[in-house]
């Protein structure tokens, strides 16, 4: 409950009896420095550009595709008519992906050979192609270092990052399993997944690949809100031309979500858990959620 200490927390406080960060004292800084796409508003350049939104469940995947789903310029999935038009269902009936594994972070067998199925649902006449199954998030590094290397394919990659301190308790009914979560309680995995964020994201940077990160709390804070992130995903890719929240995302398995503005306004974004362990200063400071210590 926002603003009241979770069991949660209050658990974890006291099973380690070390030091607690209280999320009431967080704000929201610079994150990390991203590497924009070599695009302009008026051409993608020679290829297609490949962009795969790097986000959890209960982290925004919606609204994000819906919102760089208004770019003229972007083709989606939905012709595959899959469950909220993610490309993993298509690869696990091609059998390109471990389905029981499919958090893991080498499930997919070939994502060279994942491209060319989903280019199959594509509307290739466009040339951002975009892909956003919640499931990708572990695989990064995979995506990157074999699809770098293949001549017909540019991966963009956009990180979002939510929290511990805002995590919605959903996320942890989606039954993500991931091998370093056996044993760890609820925030402990809370605080992992931001990590593996943070560890995927420096991967990609240190590659040269274009990246960029926005927080979730984004769309909430008054400071940035709907405007503010939209400026800053133009910023990092101009060939998006220009995005729009006027209409929500009807995607194929799901209802049709609200325009983010609406959402926004309905559902004030609180703090769900008041302490966070000390071991997330790392991530919470990488992603701008603190200040460097």
């Amino acid at each position: 409950v926002g603003g009241s200490e979770s069991e949660v927390a209050r658990v974890d406080k006291t099973r380690k009896g070390g030091e607690m960060l209280d999320c009431r004292k967080m704000n929201f800084g610079e994150g990390p420095k991203g590497i924009p796409v070599n695009c302009t508003a008026e051409s993608c350049g020679a290829r297609h550009q490949h962009l795969f939104l790097m986000i959890p469940p209960y982290h925004g995947s919606t609204a994000f595709e819906g919102l760089i789903n208004s770019s003229p310029r972007v083709a989606n999935l939905c012709s595959a008519k899959t469950p909220m038009c993610e490309g993993q269902y298509v690869l696990r009936d091609a059998g390109l992906i471990d389905w029981d594994r499919r958090w893991e972070a080498d499930s997919v067998t070939s994502w060279s050979k994942a491209v060319s199925l989903w280019s199959n649902y594509w509307n290739m006449s466009k040339c951002i192609l975009m892909e956003k199954s919640p499931s990708n998030f572990a695989k990064t590094e995979h995506i990157a270092r074999e699809l770098s290397e293949a001549p017909d394919a540019s991966p963009v990659f956009v990180f979002v990052t939510r929290s511990p301190c805002y995590m919605s308790r959903s996320f942890h009914k989606v039954g993500i399993k991931l091998p370093i979560h056996a044993g760890r309680s609820i925030m402990d995995k809370d605080v992992y997944m931001l990590e593996l964020m943070m560890s995927q994201f420096r991967v990609v940077q240190a590659m040269g690949l274009p990246t960029l990160h926005v927080r979730y709390e984004s769309f909430f804070n008054e400071g940035e809100g709907v405007d503010g992130v939209i400026k800053k995903l133009l910023d990092f890719m101009p060939c998006l031309d220009t995005l729009s929240d006027d209409d929500g995302f009807d995607s194929v398995g799901g209802k049709r979500s609200l325009p983010i503005r609406e959402y926004v306004r309905k559902h004030p974004l609180h703090p769900s858990e008041t302490f966070v362990p000390a071991s997330a200063r790392s991530a919470l400071e990488y992603f701008g959620y603190l200040p460097s210590s």
